[in-house]
């Protein structure tokens, strides 16, 4: 059954583009390669346009089949369900990096002492409702707070455009083939998204300027990716590696911006319903590869328990912002990539492989009726 119209799969695609990119990824990029970080930028998003398009081709073609059903038609449920729990691993990290950072973008930018229990408290409580109702709310909730996210995006680069100096992002093309390449390991934690978009193959509709209207989102989200980046080295050049909340610091740490203190705040607000927003999108698909390795439907307790466990795990676990940031682009950098590589190769093998396979198993079907009717009629033949 298709949940998702066009309109919301577009707001799920914006969300997924911009939301884990604008604070602290900007930094730990131009610790490798400066300037050309958004050059580097630039060339990801192209990347990430390509694979949008092949998602948004194969939801169209393949009408009603999932990506996990076409997966076990051509791996088997063994090997699928092996590729799923690492799957599932991965976005348990990603959710997790996700809490870590809001809360510390909180804690840094509003509040002056939030501790992890109150952050959590709510947080693990709206996520799993918003979850347990299923992708059909996930995505009007998406749809919805997608326009408030970008008035308040938009808002912030407004704001920061008097205190940007162009000639801050010169030179360019200064970086060598080591520093992209640690760029891209670096970096790769916070890329991958579109395997939440594998998830959503067929459960979209098809409707009017389908293709059009998903231009239309990423090339926004685009445009305001590229822009943050430009603004946060023009004003902060060198020092940008010490700047760990980009849409926040262009405006906050600009002195001649110091008296729209609670415009920046309202901003920072907006900012963080995109973060939110993208960790209900992370845990939606966790829940749902859950309820395909084990072939099950959850109630109340199964949210209920894991929301009790969620909490307890935050809040004891003895993780600061600095670890994390460390696990998530040096620690885990080179196998995230490795993750976002390959589900992308197993995404495409699925939807061709089994094309070519399937019209093999035509032929073959086709033959052996050829065969039925030769057969019978040689023994009518003889009945005669």
């Amino acid at each position: 059954m298709k949940s998702i119209n066009t309109n919301q799969i577009c707001a799920i695609i914006f969300i997924l583009l911009i939301s884990n990119k604008l604070l602290v990824l900007p930094s730990i990029l131009y610790d490798s390669t400066r300037n050309d970080s958004i050059l580097f930028i630039i060339g990801i998003l192209l990347i990430d346009l390509a694979i949008i398009m092949l998602f948004a081709y194969t939801n169209k073609k393949f009408g009603n089949t999932t990506f996990v059903q076409k997966s076990y038609q051509v791996f088997g449920k063994i090997i699928t369900k092996i590729l799923l729990a690492i799957i599932l691993i991965y976005f348990l990290l990603k959710i997790y990096i996700t809490l870590k950072e809001t809360e510390n973008f909180l804690n840094t930018t509003i509040y002056i002492d939030l501790s992890s229990v109150i952050f959590i408290l709510p947080c693990i409580v709206v996520l799993f409702y918003v979850v347990s109702k299923g992708l059909n709310n996930v995505a009007r909730v998406t749809e919805i707070f997608s326009i408030l996210i970008l008035i308040g995006i938009v808002a912030s680069l407004i704001l920061a455009v008097p205190n940007v100096q162009l000639d801050g992002v010169l030179p360019l093309f200064t970086s060598s083939a080591g520093d992209v390449w640690e760029s891209l390991t670096k970096a790769s934690m916070w890329f991958g998204n579109y395997i939440i978009l594998f998830m959503f193959v067929g459960h979209v509709k098809v409707e009017k300027h389908y293709y059009k209207k998903m231009l239309v989102s990423f090339f926004v989200g685009f445009a305001i990716i590229v822009l943050l980046f430009t603004f946060f080295y023009c004003i902060f050049g060198s020092s940008s590696v010490i700047h760990h909340f980009a849409i926040s610091d262009i405006t906050s740490f600009t002195p001649s911006l110091s008296s729209h203190t609670k415009i920046d705040w309202f901003t920072v607000l907006f900012y963080s319903f995109a973060d939110i927003i993208q960790l209900i999108l992370q845990l939606f698909v966790i829940v749902y590869i859950c309820k395909e390795i084990f072939q099950k439907s959850f109630g109340f307790w199964f949210y209920a328990i894991c929301s009790i466990v969620s909490i307890l795990f935050y809040t004891y676990a003895p993780f600061g912002f600095d670890f994390i940031v460390q696990l998530g682009s040096v620690t885990l950098g080179f196998a995230s990539l490795i993750i976002n590589v390959s589900t992308v190769l197993w995404f495409y093998i699925v939807f061709t492989i089994k094309k070519k396979k399937a019209q093999l198993d035509d032929s073959k079907k086709s033959q052996l009726l050829k065969n039925k009717n030769l057969f019978v009629k040689k023994v009518d033949r003889r009945v005669v």
